[in-house]
Order: C-alpha cells, then sequence, then structure tokens
C-alpha cells in the first residue's frame, strides 16, 4: 500500500477529505490527529483528540500491518512498512 491508498482509507474511516498538499506535511501520527481534528471543529463536530488517535490508531493497525499498541502519537509515518493490499478472490 502506497501513501496515497494508506490516506484514502483515513478518509474513509473519518468521512474527510485530505487533500495531497496536506498529506505531503504530515509526518507523524500526531500529524494526523489533529488535522482530523481542526476539520471536525470545522463542521461543528466536538470529539476529543484522544478518541480521534485511537480510531486512527485502529484503523492504521489494520491496513499497515503495524501492532497498534506500537502507534503512538509520535510515530513516524516512515516507521510503516507500507505494502500491496491484500485482496480475496470469490
Amino acid at each position: 500500500m502506497d501513501s496515497r491508498e494508506f490516506f484514502a482509507q483515513l478518509e474513509i474511516e473519518f468521512e474527510i477529505d485530505i487533500p495531497a498538499g496536506d498529506q505531503d506535511r504530515m509526518q507523524c501520527m500526531r500529524d494526523i490527529r489533529d488535522y482530523v481534528h481542526a476539520i471536525y471543529r470545522q463542521q461543528g463536530i466536538v470529539m476529543p483528540a484522544v478518541v480521534i488517535f485511537e480510531r486512527l490508531r485502529r484503523r492504521t493497525a489494520s491496513v499497515v500491518e503495524f501492532d497498534g499498541i506500537e502507534i503512538k502519537p509520535e510515530t513516524k509515518l516512515s516507521e510503516f512498512h507500507l505494502t500491496a493490499p491484500k485482496r480475496a478472490w470469490f
């Protein structure tokens, strides 16, 4: 999975758009959490940053094959070993 696919998963999770220019500026999980929190505030959505981070942690762990317990706000996006998504064929 490349970074565009990763951010596409986050857009689905949080039901927001994250433009490519904003994606390029995000270096760690805290940056993503703060970005989502700011967008939600602009939309009048009240959600604590800790709740946003827990959703972010779960979604990230599920798509990048990384232990969710190890994902912290300071975790750099470069630490994730992004791989191609697994596909199920019917």
